[in-house]
C-alpha cells in the first residue's frame, strides 16, 4: 500500500516513526513537508518596505497567500504520488476543499496530536477534521467531543512504541557521569502564555536533584521568573537526536511529564518515550491512564506535591525503580508496539 505522511518537520519523531514502522510493516512511503512550502514572505518584506499597506493586513495577507501556496503544492504531492493513504498528522495547513480533492485521489485520515477545540490560530483545524474519511485520536475526552458534534468516523488509537527509536541499552560509567542526572527533561516552549509558567512551575520542585533542563529559546523568556532553574537549564540550538535522547533517558532516574492542558483524558506521547527509554516517567493524571496501563502503571500525581513524593521515593530506591521500568516496558512492547498500533488503525480503513 502506499501511504503519503503529511507531517510537518517540527514532529520529526512522529514522521520517523511512522515510516520506520510501515516500511517494516511492508508498505511503500512518501513524507511531505507542510512547512517546506513558504512562498510569500517576500512580498511582506515589499509590503513593508513601501509603507502603502497597514502591517496587519499585510500578515493577514501574507497567511492567506502561504495557505494557498502550501495547499496547491500538498494537493500536486498527493496526484503526483498518487497513494492509496494520505495521513496527516493534524491539519498540516490545510483547507476543507483541499481535502475534497485529496479524497478524489485516495483515502484522507488525520491524527489528532492536537484537540481541534482547543488550537488557535488554526481556523480550519475543525472543518478538515470533519471531511477526513478516518479520524485517530488518542484523547479519549477529545473522542466524545467529537463524537458530540456528529462525528461517527472516529476511533481512539495510538501510535505507540518503535523498537528502534527508544530502546534499553547498555552504558558505561562515563557515559552515566556525563549524561546522567536524577531528573532529567527536554521540551519546547512555543508561546509565552499562562500555561506555559507551568512546566517552569512544575520543574523548580527539583532544584535539589541533579536536575538537567534542555528546551528552546522561547525558555529564555521565561528563565527570568525562574532564576532557581537558570543553572539547570541548557539550550539546544537545534534539536537533540534520537541516539543523545535515548542515552540521556537511559542514563538518567525520572522523566516527569506534564500534561498539555488541550489534553481532556489522553496521555502525554512522552510517556511511552520514557518508558522504552528505560526511564520513569513520573505523570499528571489523566483518565486515559487506566485505560492504556490495565495492568501495571507508572506513577501519576494529581498536584506536584504528589509529583515531589514520587520522585522523592524512585530517586533514592534504585531497585524498586528499576524494577517498575522493567515491568512497564514488557507490558509496553507486549501491548502497543507501533506496529500492532498502527496495523489496528490501517485496519479500520
Amino acid at each position: 500500500m502506499k501511504i503519503l505522511l503529511l507531517i510537518s518537520s517540527n514532529s520529526h519523531s512522529i514522521y520517523k516513526l511512522l515510516n520506520q514502522t510501515l516500511l517494516r510493516l511492508g508498505h511503500n512511503t512518501k513524507w511531505v513537508d507542510p512547512n517546506a512550502f513558504n512562498y510569500s514572505r517576500h512580498k511582506l518584506l515589499f509590503l513593508y518596505q513601501l509603507r502603502k499597506v497597514h502591517s496587519k493586513l499585510a500578515n493577514y495577507y501574507l497567511i492567506n497567500e502561504q495557505d494557498k501556496y502550501r495547499n496547491l503544492n500538498i494537493l500536486n504531492e498527493v496526484k503526483e504520488y498518487n497513494p492509496d493513504i494520505v495521513l496527516s498528522y493534524n491539519e498540516s495547513f490545510l483547507s476543507p476543499e483541499t481535502v475534497d480533492e485529496i479524497k478524489k485521489i485516495s483515502k484522507f485520515v488525520i491524527f489528532l496530536a492536537d484537540n481541534p477545540f482547543y488550537s488557535f490560530y488554526k481556523r480550519n483545524f475543525f472543518q478538515v477534521t470533519l471531511n477526513a474519511d478516518l479520524v485517530i485520536t488518542p484523547d479519549s475526552g477529545c473522542l466524545e467531543q467529537l463524537q458530540a458534534t456528529g462525528i461517527n468516523n472516529i476511533i481512539y488509537g495510538l501510535l505507540g512504541v518503535d523498537k528502534e527509536l527508544f530502546k534499553k541499552v547498555q552504558i558505561t560509567s562515563e557515559q552515566k557521569k556525563v549524561y546522567g542526572a536524577d531528573v532529567f527533561y527536554l521540551g519546547s516552549i512555543h508561546n509565552v502564555e499562562s500555561w506555559a509558567y507551568k512546566r517552569p512551575l512544575m520543574l523548580k520542585t527539583f532544584t535539589d536533584y541533579n536536575l538537567k533542563i534542555f528546551g528552546n529559546r522561547t525558555w529564555k523568556s521565561i528563565l527570568p521568573k525562574f532564576p532557581e532553574l537558570e543553572s539547570h537549564f541548557t539550550l539546544l540550538k537545534k534539536p537533540m537526536s534520537f541516539e543523545e535522547l535515548n542515552l540521556r533517558m537511559n542514563c538518567s532516574k525520572i522523566y516527569p511529564v506534564d500534561a498539555h492542558p488541550g489534553i481532556i483524558k489522553g496521555l502525554h506521547a512522552r510517556i511511552f518515550d520514557a518508558i522504552a527509554g528505560n526511564i520513569l516517567p513520573i505523570t499528571e493524571f489523566r483518565e486515559d491512564i487506566n485505560r492504556v496501563f490495565k495492568e501495571v502503571k507508572p506513577p501519576v500525581y494529581s498536584n506536584f506535591g504528589e509529583m515531589k513524593k514520587h520522585s522523592d521515593f524512585f530517586i533514592k530506591k534504585n531497585n524498586e525503580r528499576e524494577s517498575l521500568v522493567k515491568e512497564l516496558n514488557h507490558y509496553l512492547f507486549e501491548n502497543y508496539s507501533s506496529e500492532k498500533c498502527i496495523t489496528e488503525i490501517i485496519n479500520k480503513l
